[in-house]
């Protein structure tokens, strides 16, 4: 079957089109969502999330880098 603009325009060629372009507006809504829920928050360590607050040095559950200073 050749793929051109009459088939783009036909019926199936539409249903195609708009059954892809749902597709990947979903996927790509679905990854923004995701990404949103990974976030660590600013008191979790970067390696493996674990509650820092009150933790001097590196954390103890990974060993990850120490935290940074923050300004009061």
């Amino acid at each position: 079957m050749e793929i051109g603009v009459r088939w783009l325009t036909s019926l199936p060629g539409m249903v195609f089109g708009s059954v892809l372009l749902i597709g990947v507006s979903l996927f790509t809504w679905a990854e923004v969502h995701k990404a949103k829920d990974r976030r660590i928050p600013r008191w979790g360590c970067p390696t493996c999330g674990y509650d820092r607050r009150g933790i001097h040095g590196p954390c103890p559950e990974s060993g990850g880098a120490p935290m940074p200073d923050r300004p009061a």
